[in-house]
């Protein structure tokens, strides 16, 4: 579980975070791979993963970003939550999806 100003990102896979979040006042965003997640990942591999952003959010500056995919590249040992936590958290924190891209977890 991380908290960005209003918001928390929880894994949607792990049914304690869900509880948990459950009770909180702020905007859930989930991460996971249920089909019923604020961000999901496709075509997953080794070497990175597309970022799927299902539905808009609103960023600490007030920002709406829309749905969308991206890629994501990766070399460490990072969890598939991990990463997608931190993606999120960088969205949220206003960081341009074309400098996300350009980043090697």
């Amino acid at each position: 579980m991380l908290q960005v100003g209003n918001s928390i990102i929880i894994n949607n896979d792990d049914i304690r975070e869900r509880m948990a979040a459950g009770r909180s006042d702020k905007v859930i965003l989930t991460c996971g791979l249920k089909l019923n997640s604020t961000v999901t990942a496709s075509s997953i591999s080794d070497l990175g993963f597309t970022f799927c952003l299902q539905r808009s959010l609103i960023t600490l500056s007030r920002r709406t970003v829309p749905p969308q995919e991206f890629n994501v590249r990766q070399s460490g040992s990072r969890s598939l939550f991990e990463l997608l936590s931190i993606v999120t958290a960088m969205l949220l924190c206003d960081v341009d999806t074309k400098d996300i891209e350009q980043i090697v977890f």
